[in-house]
């Protein structure tokens, strides 16, 4: 009785993951839609400028050490780039000195006009420990078989972890080796090139209260001039707009995603305390049940590892795709806000300038940053413009790629899921 109930409750579980789906895939599809304020024609205006196939400078991360407070990086290079030492090299990097980069990048004026690639999430190991942990402790409530089981999950659960922090650092650095402009930064090489520590350290405590200090100020004026200052260009305030609401159904298709790969996981849990007490009632009965009950447990360890995989692809393919562009689009609007805070600052100094002109007094100093600050507003508004356009283009194909992706590996599982659902029919 107690297995019937369990059977039900994993079918309600399968439909309720059915209806997430369908819920995610509308989310997104809708904010795709949404953004139709491009010109179509427009998206080839920033790739024709980049070399899609440009194999100059080739960054990846060939290996990778987990200790138990810090990960080390083996990163990569190939370059066919004079200003190089060498063509082929490697260097070992830590997560802070990837932050380091990126902060890099983030003070740097003279990239104001462009979209900073987000930093890679900080490695994020220790809810696998505690599950280890907690199994550890539980062992003695449990069955050899099932400890078994849950431990292969819970250590398949941290190479996962640990694949994904690996490939989330590996896609900041090749997002900036494949920028034309990025990639000659200085910084970079020195990141990239220089085989010695960086000697990075974490910020202690009053550096931490500058940094919290300094977003709360940002913030602050963010909201302001996002209330008072009315953007000149059509172009950037439309896009204002879309990535306000983009970024909202981001947020929540990522929770949705989130959600559904738990339920898988969960259903794969079940699924090893179902096989358990199965194999338990085989080794207890030994008349024409125990081949039955032995079958049938097999049939579950052979759903587990389908559920787990579905679980693991989910993850990946979409959970993944949807919390990286939610980030990517932050850095988009990081770049609204820089590029309105240099237009109230142009403004001001327009100003400024009829107050001299008024009274006649410092014309010329005036009349110099009115200059400047003209100059640098068009040239932050012209390489905001490729930016958010190749932002659009960058991010449909991969989303777009991800999903087919995806859609393929639900097909190649449902294909193999199929025996499994006849042979439950047979209860």
């Amino acid at each position: 009785m107690a297995i019937k109930q369990k059977l039900l409750a994993a079918s309600i579980l399968a439909f309720q993951l059915n209806v997430v789906d369908v819920e995610i895939f509308n989310a997104l599809f809708v904010s795709e839609n949404s953004n139709n304020h491009l010109d179509v024609e427009k998206k080839s205006e920033r790739s024709e400028t980049v070399d899609l196939n440009d194999n100059t400078l080739q960054v990846d991360i060939s290996d990778a050490l987990s200790e138990r407070e810090k990960v080390k990086f083996t990163v990569h290079t190939k370059t066919t780039l004079k200003d190089f030492a060498k063509q082929d090299f490697s260097v070992v990097r830590q997560h802070e000195e990837f932050i380091w980069l990126h902060d890099r990048f983030e003070e740097n004026e003279s990239y104001a006009g462009y979209i900073i690639p987000p930093p890679p999430p900080r490695p994020d190991f220790d809810s696998s420990r505690e599950k280890l942990q907690k199994l550890g402790e539980g062992e003695g409530s449990m069955t050899a078989e099932e400890f078994k089981k849950m431990k292969q999950e819970l250590e398949a659960e941290y190479l996962a972890t640990f694949k994904k922090t690996v490939a989330m650092h590996e896609v900041f650095l090749c997002r900036l080796a494949n920028h034309p402009i990025f990639r000659a930064d200085t910084n970079f090489r020195v990141f990239l090139e220089y085989e010695q520590d960086l000697s990075v350290r974490g910020k202690n405590k009053k550096e931490k209260l500058e940094t919290f200090l300094r977003s709360f100020s940002k913030t602050t004026d963010e909201i302001l001039l996002g209330s008072t200052q009315k953007d000149v260009d059509e172009f950037f305030d439309k896009e204002k707009s879309f990535l306000l609401d983009y970024h909202s159904l981001l947020k929540d298709a990522t929770l949705r995603a989130d959600k559904m790969t738990k339920a898988h996981k969960d259903v794969a849990d079940h699924y090893i305390k179902i096989s358990s007490c199965l194999l338990e009632m085989a080794t207890a009965d030994t008349n024409q049940l125990e081949r039955f009950a032995t079958k049938t447990a097999d049939i579950f360890e052979k759903a587990r590892k389908i559920e787990n995989r579905v679980s693991t692809d989910e993850d990946l393919k979409l959970s993944d795709t949807l919390r990286y562009y939610m980030r990517d689009t932050t850095a988009a609007k990081n770049l609204l806000y820089r590029r309105l805070r240099c237009l109230a600052d142009y403004e001001g100094a327009n100003r400024a300038l009829e107050k001299a002109r008024a009274k006649n007094k410092d014309v010329h100093a005036a009349e110099w940053s009115q200059h400047q600050a003209c100059e640098k507003f068009e040239q932050m508004s012209a390489k905001g413009k490729e930016e958010l356009i190749d932002f659009k283009v960058r991010r449909v194909a991969a989303i777009k790629k991800n999903l087919v992706e995806l859609c393929e590996l639900e097909l190649k599982h449902a294909n193999v899921t199929t025996p499994f659902t006849f042979s439950l029919k047979s209860f």
